[in-house]
């Protein structure tokens, strides 16, 4: 579960431009000194490098006042596409053998294992990009040293007191455990009185306070210590699974790589909106762009992860367990924003526009709430048919990684790309110099990261995949999936090879 303060984002992602007289839609940007906090630094890696390769793309375009042949288009289209959902996949494996063996990993103490670990992911990246990821993990290290250090030297009551947040002192009830995830601090707090006082940060709490913090099973935030500064924390009512870990340490990855900085809306005042509907529609890009996203990404991956596990082969089955309650808002669903935030909005709407009618304002917001249910309802039936139609597990794994790097507006638009992309495979395939027994090695490497036992690792096309003819049996976007771990398979090893 997320943040529990109401804040207001504003969606700053750029649609990807794809037509043809497209040098104009990106803009070159200065150059900004690198921020050396894990907080932010991928961010900015993330940012630079997508905006660097598209631009490297346009540059080696030579387009002319003439518009060039619809085939052709369609290949230039292709290209770019290709180059920018590789490169999030690029990313994403960066992030995921991070978060894998420096975060829920046992790398504890010796940052440079996972440097050497992800060193052929990173020599594909520009130079200061390097740079930039070295100094995150080395930072990440730094500061996992420096808690483990306070937790050896605070008592459990103090850190019980910490978590809470009001500067007062408390006494725990039942027993503290904590430990770190990398940087991030996890505490077990198994007394369910304790968990309903720091997930309320209060120590008065109701009995709809506990009934309330008893329906969840681990959530997120991010606490200031007395001596340790801003430390991300998740907590658990008693032990956690590891798919529950996972998904509690994707919800503060995701918070530090995507959700924009913006000030609660209790700072909000008139002077910044005109009328209501403007209040409203950031209020409704944040629901979205930042909460939506980020539970049912993580509810997707929670799911696949079990789908891994049970004998139950029905994808879109053990997704709808997973994602659905998203969409119970009249039973008061654990995700449930509109209603959660109810409260609050209105208050601040009525405080802010007091001209306004009462009934007209309640009214208002259930317009914005109605159109957030209608839209997550689309999104989660999106993500259900499209995992559902990927034969093959790994490949929803980098299906959702895609969607991981793409604003929630526009997920529908990463199918669209890679049927593009699986379409104009016989260009893309000789630009890159395809050879069947290095595709064979590519898909090798990805079978021992995620292997699907249904279907097994070829049975989509023929076990053996020893030729171009053989994977041309595959459908459009399966084809593009083996194109791109396949791209990003040789220029790691061609990299490597320079490097020696």
């Amino acid at each position: 579960m997320g943040e529990k303060i109401i804040n207001i984002g504003e969606n700053l992602k750029k649609e990807l431009p794809t037509e043809p007289k497209i040098e104009v839609a990106v803009e070159e940007s200065e150059s900004e000194p690198l921020q050396i906090t894990a907080e932010t630094i991928l961010r900015e890696v993330i940012k630079k490098e997508i905006v660097s390769k598209i631009q490297e793309n346009f540059k080696k375009r030579n387009l002319t006042e003439e518009l060039p042949a619809e085939e052709e288009k369609s290949e230039k289209r292709a290209a770019l596409e290709f180059e920018y959902l590789r490169h999030n996949l690029l990313l994403s494996n960066i992030l995921d053998k991070v978060t894998e063996r420096g975060i829920l990993g046992s790398v504890k103490k010796d940052w440079h294992i996972i440097m050497e670990e992800i060193r052929g992911e990173l020599s594909q990246l520009a130079p200061e990009s390097q740079a930039a990821v070295e100094e995150a993990i080395e930072e990440m290290f730094q500061k996992r040293q420096k808690i483990e250090e306070h937790l050896r030297n605070i008592e459990s009551d103090e850190i019980f007191s910490e978590l809470i947040g009001d500067g007062k002192k408390h006494r725990p009830k039942g027993t503290v455990s904590a430990k770190t995830l990398g940087d991030i601090l996890t505490v077990y707090l198994p007394n369910k009185l304790d968990f309903a006082k720091v997930y309320s940060q209060s120590a008065a709490v109701s009995e709809e306070n506990i009934k309330e913090s008893s329906k969840v099973g681990g959530f997120t935030h991010n606490r200031r210590f007395k001596e340790l500064g801003d430390v991300d924390v998740i907590v658990f009512p008693g032990s956690a699974y590891k798919s529950m870990l996972s998904h509690e340490v994707a919800h503060r990855i995701s918070y530090r790589l995507f959700e924009e900085n913006a000030p609660s809306i209790q700072e909000v005042k008139r002077s910044e909106y005109s009328e209501p509907r403007r209040l409203l529609d950031d209020v409704f890009i944040f629901w979205t762009t930042n909460k939506l996203k980020d539970e049912l990404w993580n509810l997707t991956l929670e799911g696949l992860m079990h789908y891994d596990n049970s004998p139950e082969k029905n994808v879109e089955k053990i997704l709808s367990k997973h994602t659905d309650f998203l969409l119970k808002q009249e039973k008061k669903g654990l995700y449930d924003y509109p209603e959660q935030e109810n409260p609050g909005i209105l208050k601040k709407l009525k405080e802010l526009f007091p001209e306004e009618d009462s009934e007209s304002l309640e009214n208002l917001y259930q317009e914005y709430s109605s159109r957030y249910y209608e839209f997550a309802a689309h999104q989660v039936d999106f993500v259900k048919k499209q995992m559902s139609e990927l034969k093959i597990q790994w490949m929803r794994y980098d299906f959702l990684n895609l969607l991981r790097f793409e604003d929630i507006w526009k997920w529908q638009r990463v199918p669209r790309f890679l049927k593009t992309i699986g379409k104009n495979f016989d260009a893309l395939k000789e630009k890159w110099g395809f050879d069947s027994e290095s595709v064979i090695r590519a898909l090798n490497e990805k079978r021992f990261c995620s292997k699907d036992e249904f279907f097994g690792q070829y049975a989509y096309w023929g076990y053996n995949l020893d030729s171009v003819e053989a994977l041309m049996k595959a459908d459009d976007t399966t084809r593009a999936f083996v194109l791109l771990q396949w791209a990003n398979y040789i220029s790691k090893q061609r990299k490597g090879a320079l490097n020696q």
